[in-house]
């Protein structure tokens, strides 16, 4: 079966249960442009902050609920060169962190002291 654009029609409304509505796929950034993203960060509290979040995001290509997950342990307990992910379903999975993101994340919890010791990752970033 071919999709075709709704053009603002519910398919409900009009009987087109097997109607399909095309999205646009999303682009994606270059390496360039992520690296402008990633300089643009200042060296405030925030602007770290900012830094490894978007750092990890685009090492791990994990949802935002994902990286908000994680946990201190899950990036300590494999030396700092893997991170245990939990998506959707709570299907897990195990992803490399690059050597740039994992110096970022040990700096940022040296960083944020003991507050980050226990806790999630993120609650550090608050």
């Amino acid at each position: 079966m071919r999709g075709t654009r709704n053009n603002g029609r519910n398919p409900a409304d009009h009987g087109d249960s097997h109607e399909t509505i095309c999205r646009p796929l999303l682009g994606f950034l270059s390496q360039s442009e992520m690296q402008a993203i990633l300089q643009a960060m200042d060296n405030s509290w925030s602007g770290r902050r900012d830094h490894l979040l978007f750092l990890f995001l685009y090492n791990t290509g994990a949802r935002v609920s994902e990286a908000l997950a994680v946990r201190v342990q899950d990036v300590q307990r494999h030396d700092y060169r893997a991170v245990q992910l939990v998506g959707k379903g709570r299907k897990q999975r195990m992803v490399p962190l690059w050597k740039e993101t994992a110096r970022h994340i040990r700096a940022w919890l040296k960083l944020a002291g003991s507050q980050a010791r226990s806790a999630h990752v993120a609650q550090s970033l608050r």
